[in-house]
């Protein structure tokens, strides 16, 4: 991809996927807020906020591993690294259908009406976090 776009497309990718992982973030940390100020009785549920740590993990994890290092000679290495993308991906799938659940949760459970917008907001955080590492992965120089 870089030799394609040159360096000011690298900058450009790597800062719109710390842009849409900050905007991730951002989002949820509206949703506990806007929680807060709306219930003064209770906390949101401990599953509400396991999908963004969930979601950061794959995050880190997909950019751990090179585009490289999958075309690479070594037959050990490029294994290696389709582990490690096979295992970011499955927490990234994990974390997705985890986050989707919480919205039918707020939607359609005994939960107060609040809850509804922590639902979305834990679905979009996912949603931007995981969009964000998958450009972060797709623009990264050369090694």
């Amino acid at each position: 991809m870089d030799s394609a776009c040159g360096e000011k497309c690298i900058q450009l990718g790597s800062t719109a996927g710390g842009v849409l992982f900050g905007v991730g973030w951002a989002v949820w940390v509206d949703a506990v807020i806007m929680n807060a100020v709306a219930q003064l009785s209770a906390d949101l549920p401990w599953q509400y906020y396991l999908p963004g740590p969930l979601a950061t993990l794959a995050f880190f994890v997909m950019n751990c591993t090179s585009r490289e290092s999958i075309k690479d000679a070594d037959e050990e290495d490029e294994v290696r690294a389709r582990f490690w993308l096979c295992v970011s991906y499955s927490i990234a799938v994990a974390a997705g259908i985890f986050s989707i659940w919480t919205v039918f949760d707020g939607q359609h459970h005994d939960h107060e009406p609040e809850y509804a917008w922590s639902g979305a907001a834990c679905m979009i955080q996912c949603g931007f976090i995981l969009a964000g590492g998958l450009v972060m992965w797709s623009f990264r120089p050369s090694d």
